[in-house]
């Protein structure tokens, strides 16, 4: 076990099973570690961190940020998988959270921007504005948002399926390099529980997946975007309706397009 506090830290090398940090002052810190650890409690005053660990890392405790800055970022790179338990990686609501595994991932997250890029399963659960996630190999992606979420981008050319549930409003809207907001090989399902819309800027490809949209009040499509797949096309609205712009596409290939609304 490692444990220190002190005003400044900028950087570690460690081979330690359990691993406990408080920066009391401003800077960031960055730690290597050999092998896989576990995080007990990570507080960072006013800075970013950065861990790197030669195999798994499982919060056990929390990493948190504790001024809201979008310089002040949390980044996790683990030869294997990232894991936490009741514990949150809180880079508050302007930080943002870079995840990068070799086996999965299943965390808690209040973050600006959140990016992944690994294989295995993604299970995401949290307050995130944004999120971006690259597959590297077969693998599920499940994502809970208890507010707004954008999908800047899900891209996967493996096998795996896509779950979004948002209690407020959901967004596929491409910001960051070129394609679709969603490139997949498996279905996608996308709710919202809420009364927000669920709304498509970018379009959705599934590579013979069925597609589900719903929200309990409106689904729209603009006019850059389309669903295409060769499975069933699904589309559930509530009170707000279906809004569908000029030039927006749905193809279903060889499957079926159902849409109701009201």
């Amino acid at each position: 076990t490692f444990t220190a506090s002190a005003a400044s830290i900028s950087d570690l090398n460690t081979d330690v099973d359990f691993l406990n940090l408080v920066l009391t002052g401003a800077g960031d810190l960055a730690v290597t570690e050999a092998d896989g650890v576990s995080v007990g409690t990570v507080t960072i005053a006013n800075g970013s961190f950065n861990l790197t660990a030669g195999g798994d890392i499982d919060v056990t405790g929390g990493i948190t940020s504790q001024t809201d800055s979008d310089s002040n970022d949390i980044t996790l790179d683990a030869t294997g998988s990232i894991t936490t338990m009741s514990a949150t990686l809180d880079a508050g609501q302007l930080g943002d959270v870079d995840l990068t595994a070799t086996t999965g991932l299943n965390l808690v997250i209040t973050a600006d921007v959140v990016t992944v890029g690994t294989s295995g399963d993604v299970v995401l659960d949290g307050e995130i504005n944004t999120v971006a996630v690259t597959m590297a190999g077969d693998g599920d992606i499940t994502l809970t948002d208890s507010d707004d979420l954008t999908l800047d981008y899900i891209v996967s050319a493996y096998v795996g399926d896509l779950s979004v549930e948002t209690v407020g409003a959901l967004t596929l809207d491409r910001t960051t390099g070129s394609g679709n907001a969603v490139e997949l090989q498996g279905t996608v399902d996308l709710t919202v529980s809420g009364v927000a819309d669920l709304t498509l800027n970018d379009s959705l490809t599934s590579v013979g997946g069925t597609v589900t949209l719903a929200s309990a009040g409106g689904v729209v499509l603009n006019g850059s975007s389309a669903i295409t797949t060769d499975n069933t096309v699904e589309i559930t609205a509530g009170a707000d309706g279906i809004t569908m712009a000029d030039g927006t596409l749905i193809d279903a290939g060889s499957g079926t397009i159902t849409m109701t609304a009201g």
